[in-house]
């Protein structure tokens, strides 16, 4: 997702995604938070489908 989407707006962006690929969603979601040595950081948005 482009810079500063941040999480709901992706999160709601990836859903979106799924329904319109008629994919539901087949267990709970994840949300991991990263950071490295540098200080950059990433958020992983992680849905099982089916």
């Amino acid at each position: 997702m482009p810079l500063g989407w941040g999480v709901v707006r992706s999160g709601r962006d990836l859903f979106a995604w799924v329904a319109r690929q008629r994919l539901t969603v087949a267990g709970p979601t994840v949300e991991e938070h990263l950071t490295d040595a540098d200080g950059a950081t990433a958020t992983v948005l992680e849905l099982p489908v089916a």
